[in-house]
């Protein structure tokens, strides 16, 4: 992807942001970055929050799992999945009085799922958390009070924006198999395309 065509994606991104809508501004980047890519993308926007908090050991260890999702094997799946599970599970705990350490538990309850799913070795979390973790932080920056314009950079890193076309992002994604989505109608299209060859080309084996 040439840098013409990344500044193209942020700057709809920003004006999907700017109007209210960050879901859908965190799926135009999300698509648009690479597996191997993905979980240390989510693991940068996580740290820009986390650091206004004190230290929790469950987010230390999404980040050391987001840090290096290659050292996990198909034999520690359980363990891996349950990095997930233990952030998610403090979260639900918390009380209204925790809402700042609640935001920054959901980016990392994210966090978590991209680095896991991006492996490609396990079932896979949903799809849309990859556009969700723009919703969360975008409250983050409501309640906690950041840095908007640093925590946008962080989010649309144009490092990180390398694909031409969006890919599969796990074959047991059944978004991916069967595209669900209602806006951004050019990656829907693309994204039905390639699904359309993955399925000719598993015919045909």
């Amino acid at each position: 992807m040439d840098d013409i065509q990344k500044r193209q994606i942020v700057t709809e991104a920003k004006a999907f942001w700017d109007r209210g809508y960050p879901q859908k501004a965190g799926m135009l980047i999300f698509e648009r970055i690479a597996l191997e890519h993905r979980a240390n993308w989510a693991a940068n926007i996580l740290v820009f929050a986390y650091r206004h908090i004190d230290p929790i050991p469950e987010i230390d260890t999404v980040l050391q799992f987001a840090k290096h999702p290659d050292l996990w094997s198909r034999d520690q799946r359980n363990e891996a999945h349950g990095i997930f599970d233990a952030v998610y599970t403090r979260t639900t705990r918390l009380s209204e009085r925790d809402l700042f350490v609640g935001l920054v538990s959901q980016l990392a309850e994210h966090t978590a799922a991209i680095a896991y799913t991006s492996t490609q070795k396990w079932d896979c979390f949903d799809h849309s958390r990859g556009w969700d973790i723009a919703d969360v932080l975008s409250k983050n920056i409501k309640y906690l009070q950041l840095d908007e314009a640093v925590a946008w950079q962080t989010l649309a890193n144009e490092r990180y924006i390398l694909l031409d076309e969006p890919i599969i992002c796990h074959r047991g994604c059944p978004i991916c198999q069967l595209p669900m989505w209602d806006y951004l109608s050019n990656i829907k299209q693309s994204k039905m395309a390639d699904n359309k060859e993955l399925t000719a080309s598993s015919a045909s084996a």
